[in-house]
């Protein structure tokens, strides 16, 4: 009985908070707000009710195309066009900093261990198919896309205010990137500060460049050892089969 009250719980905190923001009028579209409660009411039943309790690789494939499909389906409610949030990198500094900051803190993170041990090492962990892994590093590559248009763009583009934008994004950003200690207390609260400074770093690409282009690119590259270790992992499920 305990664990259902848990499972539940994160959705009245979603709730809550799209409650707050909507009678704040933070967010000046109800439409948009309604399907980012959807996204995340979703989101957290495929998290929680589905993770580790359903092997099928169809349902695997079911969450991880629903993640992203829900990232980026408020872009239908946009009455102008958005392309002009994202231009072709023009500033050699700004570049090199979205790419060279995520891959040395990942290299210090990593702490000298090589990513093809970690990739076996994830393979003999969990001993899957190929195409989970295959589908897992496609994922990792489009959601790292994906979450900078749903976290920058498309709650910039219909906030009232770049300040608003920014609070909604940290507040979701952080809590959607924790549900491990939200929901079972299992990851160190330290963590929410860790993505609250990511976060950061990302919103500063953007108010330095007037454009997202340099975020997305920091986020491919922060997310680019896990999607390298997911491809190395199929390589070793495939070398066996």
């Amino acid at each position: 009985m305990q664990e259902t009250i848990m499972d539940h719980q994160p959705i009245k905190t979603f709730l809550t908070i799209t409650l707050f923001f909507l009678l704040l009028d933070f967010v000046n579209n109800s439409q948009v707000l309604t399907l980012l409660w959807l996204y995340i009411f979703v989101w957290i039943y495929f998290k929680c009710f589905i993770k580790n309790k359903n092997k099928s690789f169809i349902k695997f494939l079911c969450r991880r195309t629903l993640y992203i499909f829900f990232m980026v389906l408020p872009i239908i409610f946009a009455k102008s066009n958005i392309c002009h949030l994202i231009k072709t990198p023009d500033n050699i500094l700004l570049l090199l900093i979205a790419i060279l900051i995520p891959i040395i803190w990942q290299f210090f993170k990593m702490r000298g261990q090589s990513i093809f041990i970690l990739g076996k090492f994830l393979y003999l962990s969990s001993n899957a198919k190929p195409r989970i892994f295959i589908v897992n590093s496609l994922f990792l590559f489009s959601n790292s896309i994906a979450e900078e248009i749903f976290f920058r763009i498309i709650l910039f583009y219909f906030s009232s205010n770049l300040v608003i934008a920014v609070i909604t994004s940290y507040t979701i950003f952080c809590i959607v990137h924790n549900m491990d200690y939200f929901l079972k207390k299992t990851s160190k609260i330290q963590n929410i500060f860790y993505y609250l400074i990511w976060s950061s770093f990302f919103w500063s690409l953007f108010i330095f460049s007037h454009t997202f282009t340099y975020g997305i690119i920091a986020h491919l590259c922060f997310n680019l050892p896990n999607i390298l270790i997911a491809i190395i992992a199929s390589w070793y499920a495939l070398k066996q089969n």
